[in-house]
């Protein structure tokens, strides 16, 4: 799955919610999805993610 960043700020690619970034972790605060960076996207702006659970 691909996370559009650009200036800190990203769209949650289940909801199109706000996303917020800690470390390699990055939290959607609308549906509370989970994902964690894996590698750096085609062009800049992108990374890969991949779904790791929903925040409690």
């Amino acid at each position: 799955m691909i996370l559009y960043v650009q200036d800190n700020k990203a769209v949650c690619p289940s909801c199109s919610g706000m996303v917020t970034a800690r470390q390699n972790f990055y939290f959607c605060s609308d549906c509370g999805s989970a994902y964690i960076g894996i590698g750096h996207g085609r062009v800049e702006g992108e990374v890969i993610v991949e779904t790791v659970g929903k925040e409690k």
